[in-house]
């Protein structure tokens, strides 16, 4: 539109083809892998896998190598991602039985309060218990009469 010359074309793009033969240096792995608790060398001399120096002169490993170290590695986050599911799933069985076991707690009627309907629920739970006759239900009943002493003697409790 304004006279202005295009871009020219991109430069083709170079694949750059590593043989698998080629060593994979150990501060490489230890990007993508974690370092064992006793270090690379002795780990992997204790697994029988031959650490060898790269043509730069640093520790590194043979590709085949390094390649079972990230598939053991990757079958062991696969067993503790299963393990981690298997607990929570425990644990939230665990939880639901619980609260199957709470009570549903005391519902409130109408007119009540909070500690009305408490005193109310835990009278309603209780068994019956016998109790003495008041004065008053005796002389409904026509029974006769029921002496009701003022003081208890010793022996009565």
């Amino acid at each position: 539109m304004f006279n202005k010359a295009t871009a020219p074309d991109p430069l083709p793009v170079k694949v750059v083809e590593v043989p698998a033969d080629d060593l994979i240096p150990l501060s490489v792995l230890s990007l993508d892998l974690p370092v064992p608790p006793i270090g690379w060398v002795a780990y992997l001399n204790n697994i029988g896998v031959e650490v060898v120096e790269d043509s730069i002169g640093r520790s590194a490993i043979a590709h085949n190598d390094a390649r079972r170290l990230f598939d053991e590695h990757r079958e062991a986050e696969a067993v503790k991602a299963e393990l981690r599911a298997r607990q929570e799933r425990e644990a939230i069985e665990s939880d639901q039985r619980f609260r199957a076991q709470l009570s549903g707690g005391v519902a409130v009627p109408a007119g009540l309060s909070y500690a009305e309907a408490v005193v109310a629920a835990e009278l309603d739970a209780q068994s019956y218990r016998p109790r003495r006759t008041s004065v008053v239900e005796n002389l409904l009943s026509n029974d006769g009469i029921t002496f009701h002493p003022i003081q208890h003697e010793a022996d009565e409790s």
